[in-house]
């Protein structure tokens, strides 16, 4: 899933577990912003975290949660780039 590819992007949990096979967060084309809320569930990853800005941005992407919200990357080892 591809968060601020295209415009800055929210995902939301709203009160539901979640599954992504990978997560990539802006575009190395503009200073779109990717925003995680995760409230108190689970993000269950697959795969890898992918942060990108272009060249000559400096972009903060974000993972929010309240307690409880947890990002499981399983046993598999998971590269945040």
């Amino acid at each position: 899933m591809t968060l601020g590819g295209s415009g800055s992007a929210t995902l939301d949990l709203n009160g539901f577990n979640q599954q992504l096979n990978g997560l990539t967060l802006g575009n190395t084309g503009n200073n779109f912003v990717g925003t995680v809320n995760l409230g108190a569930n689970t993000l269950t990853l697959t795969g890898n975290i992918i942060s990108q800005s272009a060249a000559t941005q400096n972009v903060t992407h974000l993972i929010n949660a309240s307690a409880g919200g947890t990002i499981d990357v399983g046993a598999t080892s998971r590269i945040f780039t």
